[in-house]
Formats: C-alpha cells, structure tokens, sequence
C-alpha cells in the first residue's frame, strides 16, 4: 500500500516511522511547501520528494495520503484526496471549523474510502486498558472525569502558524485539549452541554488562547472538566475518570510527560485505600499503534469493496477508532465552548446540532479577546498487545 506523507513538520517526523516500518505500507512520497524539507525528510527512504500536492495526492501510484499540513490546507488537501479515491489520515483538527470538517466526512462517504482524525492518544496502552476497564464495568457507571493537559509554551511561538487564527483551526483547547475531549467521549460517551472559559494573559496570541477550560456535561448528569493550558510550565497529561464504583487514572504520556501509568481503585467505603498501578515503561507507541489500525481497517475494508459490484459500504460504519465523525464531534464541543466563553452562557449541544453553519473556533467568541491581557460510548476492546511493556505495582495509600 503505497502512501503519499503530506507536510513536513513534527507531525509528519512522528507519523513517518510508522509508515516506513509497517510490512504492508510504503512510503512514495514526502511533499511540502518547502522542497528542500521534502527532501531532507524523505532521505534515508525510497520515497520521492516533491512540492506539488495537487498531482501528487491523485496519483494513480498512491493509495493512502497522511494530511500533516496546518489545518487551513486540510481541507483542500483532505478532501482532493478523497474524492480521488484515497483513503485518507488527517490529523486534528480535521480543518478549521466543525462545518468544513462535516465536508471532509460526507465527500469521504460519497467516495466509500476512510477518513481517520489522527487521535493518536486512544492508543497509548495506558487509556486503552482505561478504556477496557470501563466497558467491562469495572468502575461502574461514569460519575464525573477531569483532565489536564499541557507544555510549557516554547519562546517565539507567537510567530509560529498555530498562533495564526488565518491557519489555526482555535487556540490551545482546539490544539492540544482536543485530545482530552476525544478521550472523554471514547471512554463516557456524548455530552449535551457545555460551559467555557479562555483567556490570553501570557501570550500574545489573542483572538486564540494561551490556556482554555470546558466543562462538559451528559444528560444523566455525569460531567466532566478540561483544561489545557500552554502555560503549564511543567508539561503534564492526567485524565482521571471516577464511576459508581471505581475509578481509572492515567497520568503520563512517556518523554517529557513522565512515565505512562494507570492507576484502578474500586469503591470501598471502610477498607484501607488500595490501587492497582501499573507503570508503562519505553518509548510512545501510540503513533505506531494508530497506524496499524489504521491500516488493517483499510485492509479490511478494500476486501470488502473490492469484492462488491454495488452498494459501495459506508466507512462511517466500521469499526475505527477516531473516524472523521469523531473528529468532527470533538471540534463541535470546542466550539461550543468557544461559544459559551463569549457570552457567559453553558451552550447545548442540540441547539447547533445541526453542523452547518457551526462558527469556526476562530469566530465564536472573538470580541471576548480584546487584547493578550484579558460516539461513542464504551464498548468492548481486546487486550493490550503481548509485547507492551508494563510493570504492575500493588499500592496501598501506606506505602505512597
């Protein structure tokens, strides 16, 4: 399967390896704005380098394109591809706006090809073993989460395109909280309401925020809190989901985030409080992860089509995780926020149900910025791959 890499910076140095290192994918093209990076990125591979998206994507020698531009070119790009018949990896934002991101999902239904949002983070042993655990029951029914997550914003990162609302798609909620979003609904489920809160005040980046709070509310009164901050001086992931009788805690993404590790705790009104920690020890093999899924979803679903003379099936209805409806509900519920922290109002889903005419992340909630001073509910899931390693650490609150 050959695959055609679009963009040439740190998504596309994360994606590449695990194109190049999967048996079944390869790698026939690098392309960018910039054909010297092209090229310095595709060194060391078979693949071409080229700075012509528009002939490259269509191709008849490319089967699959990864879309790692900003998300202003997503759409174009996203959308070239599938209409030609590619099945498409996009990573998040799917595009600017929730509107444009509903086109990338219906030209990919009217084409009967894939479009995955790159929701890498499902994929890190730690969430999908959460994820495992709550579908079983183990902690009962969702009660209330919350999540944290940020970095400590790096000099001069007002002068990079993620602090340019021309080719942003929002601030850090849109850019890094999305993730949490996305976990959230994976792992509880939609949300009906929301009520949020952004602010610039240590980065000149308004009408984006530097730092962006959601909270997220089910009708069955479970609930949720977000918050991504780039002022986050020490770069932190916590996603802690609390049920009826239990709760899963997963703090750590490798790297500069410290150890990925899971904590499971059950309900216990008079007992000692005692966990099950489990530590997840080498490098992030979540982008790996993502891409073999990925790619045997694809696998599956060419087998089926090819065998078919009619009624090309919806990809919309296999089993993926992080399709472009995820991509596009996640974007919904950020812009919602956006929306409710320009009028002070908790913003209900049903009442911008419908996608189009949805207000960009950029738009909703623009005059709140005067200045730099002011699916998917849980199912059932195989296991963790034999060869994740893990260290499984009983823990009782004596021995913290």
């Amino acid at each position: 399967m050959r695959v055609a890499l679009v963009g040439t910076g740190l998504q596309a140095r994360r994606r590449l390896p695990s194109i190049t290192g999967h048996p079944s994918t390869t790698l026939a093209v690098v392309v960018g704005a910039d054909l010297d990076a092209a090229r310095r990125l595709a060194h060391g591979t078979n693949a071409r380098a080229a700075d012509d998206w528009q002939s490259e994507i269509i191709s008849d020698e490319v089967d699959v394109v990864v879309v790692c531009t900003p998300p202003d070119l997503h759409l174009a790009v996203g959308g070239a591809a599938l209409s030609a018949g590619k099945h498409v990896l996009c990573e998040k934002p799917l595009t600017q706006s929730a509107a444009t991101a509903q086109q990338l999902v219906d030209i990919a239904r009217d084409a009967g090809v894939l479009l995955k949002c790159g929701f890498n983070h499902r994929h890190h042993p730690a969430l999908w073993e959460a994820r495992r655990l709550v579908a079983d029951g183990v902690i009962g029914s969702p009660v209330h989460g919350r999540g944290s997550y940020g970095i400590c914003g790096r000099p001069g990162l007002e002068g990079e395109w993620r602090s340019d609302p021309a080719r942003a798609a929002g601030g850090q909620l849109m850019e890094q909280g999305i993730h949490l979003v996305d976990l959230f609904r994976w792992l509880a489920g939609d949300f009906e309401s929301v009520y949020g809160v952004r602010s610039s005040t240590v980065f000149e980046i308004a009408p984006l925020e530097d730092t962006g709070l959601a909270v997220l509310r089910q009708t069955d009164g479970f609930c949720a809190t977000v918050l991504s901050s780039l002022a986050q001086w020490r770069n932190r992931f916590q996603l802690d989901l609390y049920g009826s009788e239990g709760y899963v805690e997963v703090s750590g993404l490798g790297a500069s985030y410290g150890i990925e590790t899971l904590h499971v705790g059950r309900r216990d009104p008079f007992g000692p409080f005692t966990e099950q920690v489990t530590e997840f020890r080498g490098t992030d093999s979540s982008w790996a992860a993502e891409w073999r899924h990925f790619i045997d979803t694809v696998i599956a679903i060419d087998a089926v089509i090819g065998g078919m003379s009619t009624n090309p099936m919806d990809p919309e209805g296999t089993p993926m995780e992080g399709t472009g409806a995820d991509g596009v509900a996640a974007m919904r519920l950020i812009e919602a926020a956006y929306t409710s922290a320009a009028t002070g109002d908790v913003v209900r889903l049903a009442d911008v149900q419908s996608v189009t005419g949805v207000p960009s992340g950029l738009d909703a909630g623009r005059s709140a910025h005067a200045g730099p001073g002011e699916n998917a509910g849980p199912g059932a899931e195989s296991a963790l791959p034999a060869d994740c390693p893990r260290m499984a650490i009983p823990r009782s609150a004596g021995s913290l």
